[in-house]
């Protein structure tokens, strides 16, 4: 019984990272790259003395970087699930 209840939130945590995976190279890798280039450029025009738009540009790739990680998570604990389910399933 216990086996099968892993075997089940396996295949769902399996299930979430395919979700995420297929979500990040759809839409928001595409925005991830449109969005680091035009930081990286208005990080490049922006004078050194002003420093509240410099703060500004690192908040908003800081928040950039912090969503690819939680994407990340979800794609690589989905990863490890499918893994693990199909190592279980070969040993049967």
């Amino acid at each position: 019984m216990v086996n099968k209840q892993i075997e089940l939130a396996l295949a769902a945590e399996s299930e979430t990272g395919y979700k995420y995976q297929m979500c990040w190279n759809e839409i928001a890798e595409p925005f991830f790259n449109q969005k680091s280039q035009e930081l990286h450029e208005a990080f490049i025009n922006c004078p050194t003395t002003d420093n509240s738009q410099l703060v500004t540009i690192k908040m908003q790739h800081n928040a950039l970087l912090s969503m690819k990680d939680h994407f990340q998570h979800y794609i690589n604990t989905g990863k490890l699930a499918q893994k693990t389910l199909n190592e279980e399933n070969s040993d049967e």
